[in-house]
């Protein structure tokens, strides 16, 4: 998840300019990735989840120009 720079917008608040905001972006931390076992295969589960998921995507783009 982004982190704004706290201390850096603090220090530069009052400049006639306006503030200096910096966003950090560098943590892959939360980016979604399938479920796998140690190997780095996907499990079982996270592919029947795939499959859920875009299958009910796909549903409901079916749906949406089917009656829309």
């Amino acid at each position: 998840m982004p982190e704004f720079d706290l201390p850096l917008y603090n220090a530069t608040r009052d400049r006639p300019g306006g503030p200096l905001v910096v966003v950090d972006d560098a943590d892959d931390g939360s980016a979604m990735q399938p479920f796998s076992d140690a190997s780095g295969r996907w499990s079982q589960g996270g592919t029947i989840g795939y499959l859920l998921t875009y299958g009910v995507l796909l549903g409901g783009l079916l749906y949406c120009m089917y009656f829309l």
